[in-house]
């Protein structure tokens, strides 16, 4: 009995191994999908995840967003470096709102994910508060108010608050 616990507990505690093609290094993720559906916003469809992870013995948080179709043709927006070094993203918890400040950006083909700092006690907030929405900011400056928001779902949150129990425990 004991045994069948500790390898579902395994099971749940295995985390995404991402490979950085260009160093060949890998790390290890906690996190997924932040919706069980696919969001629009300015007739684009798009599904985010959050991930965290541990580099250089400071914790990341990366929120991703796989992209399919064209944002806005307005020159004004399309002009401008999208997710800088500088932009925001926000995530709503039931008692308060984490707002983070992008530190690092990879944007490839139709996915975009930002990368920022985050400390333990920020994670077990996750950890502890329902998540309810993100919003992340494209731009430094606020530009035709352009920010995605969604709501998270309920299932894949209670799905990352366990992995990123697994994440503190280690």
């Amino acid at each position: 009995m004991l045994l069948t616990a500790s390898m579902i507990n395994a099971q749940k505690c295995k985390p995404k191994t991402v490979t950085n093609d260009f160093y060949g290094t890998k790390i290890d993720a906690w996190g997924g999908k932040l919706t069980s559906m696919s969001v629009y916003s300015f007739n684009v469809k798009y599904i985010p995840s959050m991930y965290v992870y541990k580099e250089n013995e400071k914790y990341k948080i990366a929120v991703g967003m796989a992209i399919d179709g064209t944002i806005d043709s307005n020159k004004v927006i399309n002009e401008r470096e999208w997710f800088p070094k500088g932009s925001k993203f926000m995530i709503k918890l039931e008692n308060e709102i984490l707002t983070f400040t992008v530190e690092d950006r990879e944007v490839r083909n139709s996915y975009v994910e930002v990368v920022s700092t985050i400390n333990k006690d920020n994670i077990q907030k996750l950890i502890d508060q329902p998540i309810l929405m993100f919003r992340i900011n494209p731009f430094i400056e606020n530009v035709n108010d352009l920010f995605f928001q969604f709501k998270v779902s309920k299932s894949p949150a209670k799905k990352i608050k366990q992995k990123l129990k697994c994440l503190l425990s280690q």
